[in-house]
């Protein structure tokens, strides 16, 4: 009975993640850092569903293969544009993927994912790409342009909500 508890304790123990650096880097400490550094502690660290938020606003410019963002795989995660300073409605949170070759703006292979108020422009494939294993997702109030291949590319995942989204 204790074990199960204890299971189910670090199982909802969700975790709050801080943008704070515009650089598309791998680099952060504890709860804080890039959005790469951010997504890749956010899918080690056990319990959730996990929050990223953000405390900078800018264009995070993914000017390399090198540094394409993680494949989100932590099941919950949001990752929410609308807590940068100075939203209003309007993204102020861009994804800058100029200069790459390949890869998308972010790819989605779990599920009840939350993409909320994010500008992806220039992704080399898709903007957001969710696969089979990503259902019930949420995209909402993001910008998606001049990408590659499509704005949002939905691969046999269902119960999906894309909504409040301009894509183009």
């Amino acid at each position: 009975l204790i074990l199960s508890i204890l299971l189910v304790s670090q199982l909802n123990n969700a975790a709050i993640f801080t943008v704070n650096s515009l650089a598309a880097t791998n680099t952060g400490s504890g709860t804080s850092g890039t959005l790469y550094y951010c997504m890749n502690i956010a899918t080690i660290t056990p319990g959730g569903p996990h929050t990223i938020i953000f405390s900078v606003a800018g264009t995070i410019t993914i000017a390399s293969d090198v540094n394409i963002l993680p494949t989100i795989t932590s099941t919950g995660l949001t990752i929410d544009g609308t807590t940068a300073p100075g939203y209003t409605g309007v993204p102020v949170i861009i994804i800058d993927g100029t200069g790459t070759t390949t890869g998308n703006g972010i790819t989605v292979s779990t599920t009840a994912v939350k993409i909320l108020a994010l500008d992806i422009t220039n992704a080399s494939n898709n903007g957001i790409s969710i696969s089979s294993s990503g259902s019930s997702f949420m995209i909402d109030g993001c910008v998606l342009r001049n990408c590659g291949y499509r704005g949002v590319s939905v691969n046999n995942a269902s119960n999906g909500t894309i909504q409040n989204c301009k894509i183009g």
